[in-house]
């Protein structure tokens, strides 16, 4: 699985807006992928770094579904509900 051409502009947008800001909020409309934005982000996050990633949400169907998306691209993770 890969981002799609918006997605990864999203991406780099926000990996170049964290290297002058602490903290970032990036908005996204119903269905603009926002589990896979945050997904490839995590991942990218874990292969630099030596830290863990935690990710909340306040649906477990939405916590279910991050799951899986980061299966899908090779991230390992576990729910805590």
């Amino acid at each position: 699985m890969k981002p799609y051409k918006y997605q990864q502009d999203s991406i780099d947008q926000i990996q170049e807006a964290f290297k002058t800001n602490d903290r970032l909020l990036y908005q996204l409309p119903t269905g603009g992928g926002k589990t896979a934005l945050f997904s490839f982000l995590s991942k990218q996050f874990l292969q630099n770094t030596n830290k863990r990633v935690l990710i909340l949400a306040h649906r477990t169907e939405l916590i279910q579904q991050t799951i899986n998306t980061l299966f899908t691209i090779g991230v390992r993770s576990e729910a805590v509900i």
